[in-house]
């Protein structure tokens, strides 16, 4: 199975991977009612049976998975009614009550191009859940590699620092009297300051 693409579905091509032969799995199905599939997951008349769709497909990778391997599950949510269902928590909790994973992190995926909306009454939807399951408590979690990524990601120059240096010249450029520009600059000290 290494460094292969198989393409076809997922619930056939389950049955040609032995078990616990998986290191990470990490979906993200088609969300419930947000299109029109063709049929399969995501085309279900009812929450529930949505649900039960999702957990067929979350035993399979349970039983793929190797005993220190990691599931990460994202789902998008669904508006009924003009009311938000809460889909991926439903589908976490049914997981962690009717499986033998534990749900050790809950990502929040901030999208920085949500697709744009012209919503009068609620805000667009700009994150989704990732859950991150395991099946023991000696799962491979390399926090190192983590914190050298995010260290390594650091700009090298505050933003803070280069948007006050701008505001303070643009203030000692302006037309102002040079008390009033001395009053500027002492009521602005405090919120130009870069935070590490």
């Amino acid at each position: 199975m290494l460094n292969k693409i198989i393409c076809g579905d997922c619930m056939e091509l389950f049955k040609t991977i032995p078990d616990e032969s998986i290191n990470l799995v990490i979906t993200s199905p088609p969300h419930f009612q947000q299109r029109d599939y063709g049929g399969g997951i995501g085309s279900e008349d009812r929450l529930t049976d949505y649900i039960e769709k999702l957990l067929d497909v979350m035993r399979e990778c349970i039983r793929v998975l190797h005993p220190a391997g990691s599931i990460v599950f994202n789902l998008g949510d669904k508006y009924d009614e003009a009311s938000l269902l809460l889909v991926p928590y439903r589908f976490a909790i049914q997981v962690t009550k009717r499986t033998e994973l534990k749900l050790v992190n809950n990502i929040t995926w901030v999208k920085r191009n949500p697709t744009p909306r012209q919503f009068k009454r609620r805000l667009v939807s700009a994150t989704e859940p990732f859950f991150h399951f395991v099946k023991t408590e000696h799962y491979f979690y390399d926090m190192d590699a983590f914190m050298h990524s995010e260290t390594d990601q650091r700009p090298t120059q505050i933003a803070g620092e280069k948007l006050g240096q701008k505001y303070y010249r643009l203030i000692d450029e302006s037309k102002l009297t040079s008390s009033y520009r001395h009053l500027q600059h002492l009521s602005t000290s405090d919120e130009c300051t870069a935070i590490p």
